[in-house]
């Protein structure tokens, strides 16, 4: 049975991915010469589910009556992973399956029924992920580094990123700081501009 662990991880900016020897930033934010932030933009990891991934091919997300799933493919399985709630996901079934595996893509799960395709799956995992600090641009920091992934995906309508590697499922959640100058005026325009 997989075990269930929760944690945070805080103030961190930036999600750096290294794919095959290179890099690319994701939700990084144009650098600003004045302090407008009352509290640091976050990426934090609010769950983990601990099972071994490395079999782990691809990651689709769905929806079936109100409740948001998380599909983990592998060559031989699809493991459903209840993330409704994404600080307390689970894991609510796995099903087998015997198509050789460049048929074991998936396309399209409606519940407990699910359309595979015989194409190479959409987009190549990265190697690892790193979290970074920019906080103090003038002394950026390592967060965290999640080696070995095998699984990748970053659902922007919820804010939640999924990386599966060796160590099970880790769910990340973005935490944007306040901007107190936007704020401001935010205010401004609601107060004159009626």
């Amino acid at each position: 049975m997989p075990r269930l662990t929760s944690c945070a991880v805080p103030t961190f900016i930036i999600l750096g991915l290294l794919v095959s020897g290179g890099s690319r930033a994701l939700a990084a934010r144009k650098p600003s010469t004045k302090t407008t932030t009352s509290n640091d933009d976050q990426i934090e990891v609010i769950a983990h589910v601990a099972f071994d991934g490395t079999g782990v091919t691809q990651v689709t997300t769905g929806e079936h009556w109100r409740k948001n799933y998380l599909y983990l493919n592998s060559a031989d399985k699809i493991t459903v992973v209840d993330v409704t709630n994404g600080g307390r996901p689970s894991i609510s079934h796995e099903y087998r399956h015997s198509l050789p595996a460049a048929q074991a893509q998936v396309q399209v799960i409606v519940g407990n029924a699910a359309l595979f395709a015989d194409a190479p799956p959409a987009a190549h995992a990265p190697s690892s992920i790193s979290i970074m600090s920019f906080a103090n641009p003038a002394d950026p920091k390592l967060v965290r580094q999640f080696t070995k992934v095998t699984g990748f995906l970053i659902d922007s309508r919820r804010g939640l990123i999924y990386v599966v590697n060796n160590e099970g499922l880790w769910i990340l959640r973005e935490n944007p700081g306040r901007d107190l100058e936007l704020e401001k005026q935010y205010d401004h325009e609601l107060m004159y501009n009626r």
